[in-house]
Formats: structure tokens, C-alpha cells, sequence
């Protein structure tokens, strides 16, 4: 808005006068020696009040300015720029939405109205490589055009109507809010099979007679059933905390002094084995303890206190005390994971970071947790997946693993990480890597974002667009990627062949002749492009082997939980602690691809796999204290990597398996027991 000038009275005109003559003082040569006038002293004038005064000193400060202004003035433009590519960034980081869904041009085009004449086709939807044809709800296509004009009449006839507009031809003041049209997707009579099991307590509210017969007179009223209103609520309650007393009976002789007496006492045998020396908790506690905190991902103090609610005081220092001394154990059974793992020849690799506390320099470091899982795509009745924790994201982390401690030969799935390629050279293509092609789209989808009005441009508009062209292609090539869906990999490698690989080839063509150079360092085309001549070779190699998957999803899957979480459940105290919690993750993780009941996974590792490993590192030398080194425990346990004794620990072990069906059996006993002794109590 422009400022509106004062009027200058007669005194603060002289007062400027004299006031250019003191500050422009002309030198012989022409040129002023000092106090050129300012145009901070003209802000104040109104027009009559700069005309009366000298025009040729307003052109030389004007002159003066002139390249100062100019100077700014391109400043600006470039601030501007700047200021729109960094909201064009943020706008495409609040639309990033993990998924492969979020990224179909379906979703980007949606609710789009091309301009001008033109009107989409099914030939059109094709050309964008997905359509509609995948997405919930009622399809837009099918309606005809004066379908969709009547429904469009009166929706703007309900919202005149809710404004409080009669008028038709008067346009409300007030701009209409868009109302969300989506609503969560669920399947048919999911509420009452989720309802299905669990216990019901029903509680009646009645009315009294004296409101009944305000409302409908005397005797006029009667019940009816079949409308009575249901409001469905889930409530709960603690698991049960108990005392399970295990009595010895004491026995004495009669007649002490008798020849035949061996003892005066005696005690029947002791058949507890104690879990840990001198401490109370049992395996299911603590079972219950760790699935809380490494399958749930609940902070100690939070499972401290939900257990101190119930009667148990376990302080949070000793639960990590007791989840590093078990990790020191279980290490042998993720070596085991380990050599199955590797077996596959298939696997899959990604990263995430999280957050460690340094108590020496009291600073807080970001730390990274690496995910290994067998390949989406390799057919096996084993799948494992191993969490890492490691203090940097660099290749070293690849070497051990892969290298030193095991001799990994076969594929990795990866994204356009450079360590990746980097141990592909350093062992000579024996561990090759192949790319995700979701990391491509993702790129391309960005540079979609960030164009202005994009759902408003026609088909023949978006055709221009390299970056569209590039990304319909490629949806074609995930669309023909699901239809082989079932088949084994030598079937799936020869219909790639045939329909995934040329429209791939297709999409890599549409920007052929594009060079990075071309646009600005750090722009979202750059990127891509930039993407795309590093890894073009890697994004081609899912041909060597139908088991390779297109993308990296399934490692990002087993991570995109614990990235999601805050970061009091990503914080660990020590690196000693990051290392127990990958453990740990590796062991919730690969369980549950097995079995609903982590905890009693846990519950069989402490009662069966404790006492067989520490008898066994025992006859080793191998001692398991409260003070033992994790990586020298870490280092005693490749040992276990081709022990096939550790097999019965894993969690699609028979042994396993028939555990769990007596565990369950053995809690709905107990609580029967307990219910029918609040029962007898109450």
C-alpha cells in the first residue's frame, strides 16, 4: 500500500532549501563535495512541495541512485527466487508421504479440471500409466458430463444454503471451506470380528417412570428392542501381576536316636531355577519387560511404571542392566540368524538414524541403525531380519558384516548410497548391488510438486513436461511389476524381459538428451537427472535374477516404524546400549514374522536358550557377568554361526512351536485360578 505524504508547510520548505545548500557544495570540477542531498529528505513532500524546489538537484540525486536502486532491485529478485524454491521444498516435504501409492500420478492429478477443450480420455489414462482404476471410491470416469454438472450445481447450491446466502447471483463475502471428502477405508464387518473375542460387560440405562410419563402420558409408552442404540467402547486393564509360592515340605524322624536315621531333617528337593542369583523375577516378567520395550518401543520409565502400578518395582537402570546381560547370550542366536540370512544370496539394505547420548562429552551424537532382510522376493520359509547398530552411515559397517565376519557372496538391494558401490568394487562384483526404483520415482514425483497449477494443465501440456513423460512410463512398469505377482523367479525374469524392462527403457528415454548442468545446482531436476546418471546401471540389474526386487521397499518397511517413533523410544544411553537394542530389534523383528506372541518368544529364549548357552560358553572359559565386554562377547559368539544346536532357539523351530501352544494352555489356567480366587476372596 502506498504511504500518504504530509503536506509540507512553507517553513519546512526554506527549511529544506537551506538545507540542500549547506549539503551541496559545488567544487569547481562540478561535483559535490560533500552532503549530497539524501532521498530520505524527500519522503515527507507531497507533489506541490516538490515542485517548488530545484529540479536540477532532484536529478542529480536521482542520477546519483539511480544504480544503487537497480542494484537492489536485482537483489531482491534473487532473494525472491530463492525464497520460492525453498517454499516449493517445503511444500513437497509436507506432501512427502511414505508409499508407493502416494506417488502414482493418479494421486498427483487428482481432482484435476484440464483446461481448454480438451477432455480426458481412457487413451489419456493409459498415457499416465495408472488412472483411477486402483483408487478407493466411486469412479470419477464413469459419470457423464452433465452428471457431473448437476452434482457440481448442487453442491454449490448447499453451500450458498449454509453461508445464509438467499441470492443466487450474490457472491458470499466469505471464502467456502473445503471439506474433506476422505474418510478411512475399512473392510465390511471389521468392527465386529475385531469385537469378535473379546469379553463383553453390559451395563442398562433406563428411564424412570415419572420421565416416561412426562414425555408420553400415563400407561401410553412400551418398550422396543430392535431400536435400542448400541455405543461400542474399549477399555482396559493391566495384565495380572501374581505370587506363584512353590512350598518345600519339611519332614523330621520320630525316633532320632534310632540306628536307621541318616538325617533328623529332611527337605524335599528344590526343582526353581532361579533366572538370575538372588532375585525374585522370573522369565515371564522379564519377557513381558523387554516385548514393552524392543517390540511396543515404550521407554523404561514408562514399562517402570506400568509395572510399579501393578506392585513391582523394577528400577529403570536395572532393566537395562538385565537387557544387556541377556543380549551378551542371545548374541550366538543372531550369528545363527546371520548364516540364514546370508544363505539367501538375496538381501536387502537400508538406514535410519537414531539418537545416542555421549555421557563422557555430554553431547548428543546421531547414530544410525542398518537393517538386513532377506530379499520380498526370494521364495523361503525362513525370513530373517538383522538390525546393526554402528556410530556412521560409511562402508565400514558393510565390511565387517559382509566382509570379515561373514563372507556374504550374492545381491543387495540397496539405495544410491555411495558405500554401497564402494563394496561392490572392493570385493570385486562378488556382493553386486542393484537399485530402487523408488528412490527414481520419488525424484520425479518432486519435480511434479513443484510446479505451480499442475492439476489445472491439460494432457497436451503435461506431455510437455519431460519429468511426466518419464514418470508415466514408469508407472507401467510397476503396473506390469504386480501382475507377475505369484510366479517363481524364472518365470518372473523372462516376463520382465518382455513387459517391464522396454517400458523402463521408455521412461529412461524421456529424458534422454536432459543434462544436469543445464539446470541449477541443487534444483529438484538436477537431482533427478544427477540420480539417474549414477545409478542408471544398477536400476537395470532386477533383470539379472527374478528374485532381485525393483525396489527397496521391504527393508524400509522394517524401518519406517522405529523412524516414525519419538525420539525418547530412539534414544539410547550409551553405544553399548545401541548395540543391546538392534540386538533386541532383531530378535522382536525376526519373531514376528512368525508368531503374534513376541513375549512368548522372549519367555522361551530365557527358559530354554539361557541355560544351554551359558552350560556351553562355560565349557569355553566364557563367563557371563554383569561386567562383561559386549564385543568380546559379540566375538565369541561367530562361533555359533554354523552351529546347527542354535536351530531349536530360532522362532519356526518345532520345538518353538509346541512351547507356545503349552504356554498359552498354562495362562488360561492361571487365569482361571485367579478369577475363581477373586471370586472366593470377594
Amino acid at each position: 500500500m502506498r504511504r500518504k505524504a504530509k503536506k509540507a508547510t512553507q517553513e519546512e520548505i526554506e527549511a529544506f532549501k537551506k538545507n540542500m545548500k549547506s549539503r551541496g557544495c559545488h567544487n569547481s570540477d562540478g561535483t559535490h563535495s560533500k552532503g549530497d542531498p539524501c532521498l530520505c529528505d524527500f519522503i515527507f513532500l507531497n507533489d506541490t512541495a516538490m515542485a517548488e524546489l530545484p529540479h536540477e538537484e532532484l536529478l542529480k540525486v536521482a542520477i546519483q541512485y539511480r544504480d544503487t536502486i537497480m542494484g537492489l532491485e536485482q537483489e531482491r529478485n534473487e532473494l525472491t527466487d530463492a525464497f520460492r524454491t525453498l517454499l516449493d521444498r517445503n511444500n513437497i516435504l509436507i506432501k512427502d508421504v511414505f508409499g508407493r501409492k502416494s506417488e502414482r500420478l493418479a494421486v498427483l492429478l487428482e481432482g484435476s479440471k484440464p483446461a481448454g477443450d480438451h477432455t480426458p480420455t481412457e487413451d489419456d489414462e493409459h498415457s499416465v500409466g495408472a488412472g483411477n482404476k486402483g483408487n478407493t471410491g466411486e469412479d470419477s470416469h464413469s459419470e457423464t458430463p452433465g452428471k457431473a454438472a448437476e452434482k457440481e450445481e448442487k453442491r454449490e447450491d448447499k453451500s450458498e444454503a449454509e453461508d445464509g446466502c438467499d441470492d443466487p447471483g450474490h457472491a458470499p463475502t466469505q471464502k467456502h471451506k473445503k471439506k474433506r471428502t476422505w474418510k478411512p477405508a475399512r473392510s465390511e464387518g471389521c468392527l465386529d470380528k475385531q469385537c469378535k473375542d473379546l469379553p463383553v460387560i453390559e451395563k442398562i440405562i433406563e428411564m424412570s417412570e415419572e420421565e416416561l410419563e412426562k414425555i408420553f402420558g400415563k400407561g401410553n409408552y412400551r418398550r422396543m428392542n430392535s431400536n435400542d442404540r448400541e455405543i461400542i467402547e474399549y477399555k482396559f486393564t493391566p495384565s495380572t501381576l501374581y505370587v506363584f509360592k512353590t512350598v518345600l515340605c519339611a519332614y523330621e524322624a520320630e525316633d532320632k536316636d534310632a540306628d536307621c536315621v541318616k538325617k533328623e531333617v529332611a527337605v524335599a528337593p528344590n526343582p526353581v531355577t532361579r533366572l538370575r542369583q538372588c532375585s525374585r523375577v522370573t522369565s515371564s516378567v522379564w519377557a513381558f519387560v523387554l516385548s514393552q520395550r524392543y517390540y511396543l518401543r515404550l521407554p523404561w520409565e514408562r514399562v517402570s511404571s506400568d509395572l510399579a502400578n501393578s506392585g513391582l518395582l523394577l528400577p529403570p537402570q536395572m532393566m537395562e542392566e538385565n537387557a544387556r546381560f541377556f543380549y551378551g547370550i542371545f548374541v550366538a542366536i543372531i550369528q545363527r540368524l546371520w548364516y540364514y540370512l546370508l544363505l539367501t544370496g538375496h538381501i536387502q539394505i537400508d538406514e535410519t538414524p537414531v539418537l545416542m547420548y555421549d555421557q563422557s562429552e555430554k553431547l548428543l551424537r546421531r547414530c544410525f541403525f542398518w537393517v538386513f532382510t532377506v530379499s520380498e522376493l526370494y521364495e523361503t520359509d525362513k525370513a530373517v531380519t538383522i538390525f546393526v547398530y554402528a556410530s556412521g552411515k560409511g562402508t565400514d559397517v558393510l565390511r565387517k558384516f559382509l566382509v570379515e565376519d561373514h563372507t556374504y557372496q550374492g545381491y543387495a538391494t540397496t539405495d544410491g548410497h555411495e558405500p554401497y558401490h564402494i563394496i561392490e568394487e572392493e570385493t570385486n562384483g562378488v556382493i553386486r548391488n542393484t537399485g530402487c526404483l523408488n528412490h527414481f520415482r520419488t525424484r520425479l514425483v518432486r519435480v511434479l510438486q513443484a510446479i505451480p497449477n499442475l492439476k489445472e494443465m491439460t494432457m497436451g501440456q503435461l506431455q510437455q513436461i519431460p519429468a511426466f513423460n518419464a514418470l508415466s512410463e514408469l508407472q507401467v512398469v510397476f503396473e506390469n511389476e504386480k501382475k507377475a505377482a505369484g510366479m517363481s523367479a524364472d518365470e518372473r525374469t523372462a516376463y520382465r524381459e518382455e513387459h517391464v524392462l522396454p517400458e523402463l527403457e521408455k521412461s529412461l528415454d524421456a529424458l534422454a538428451g536432459l543434462n544436469a548442468d543445464d539446470y541449477g545446482q541443487g534444483s529438484l531436476m538436477y537431482k533427478a537427472l544427477t540420480y539417474l546418471n549414477n545409478q542408471q546401471e544398477y536400476l537395470k540389474r532386477f533383470m539379472e535374477d527374478g528374485s532381485i526386487p525393483l525396489t527397496n521397499s521391504n527393508s524400509e518397511r522394517h524401518i519406517a516404524f522405529f523412524s516414525l517413533l519419538r525420539n525418547v523410544s530412539r534414544l539410547f544411553g550409551s553405544d553399548v546400549m545401541g548395540k543391546v537394542g538392534a540386538g533386541w530389534e532383531t530378535l522382536a523383528q525376526t519373531a514376528r514374522a512368525f508368531t503374534t506372541h513376541v513375549d512368548i518368544y522372549f519367555q522361551y529364549l530365557l527358559d530354554e536358550a539361557v541355560p544351554f548357552i551359558m552350560n556351553e560358553d562355560s565349557k569355553k572359559g566364557i563367563k557371563h557377568t554383569a561386567k562383561s565386554n559386549v564385543d568380546d562377547l559379540e566375538k565369541n559368539a561367530l562361533a555359533y554361526f554354523n552351529d546347527e544346536r542354535i536351530d531349536r532357539f530360532l522362532p519356526w523351530s518345532p520345538e518353538y512351536k509346541s512351547t507356545e501352544k503349552r504356554i498359552l494352555q498354562e495362562r488360561k489356567e492361571t487365569a482361571q485360578i485367579l478369577a475363581q480366587a477373586r471370586e472366593d476372596s470377594g
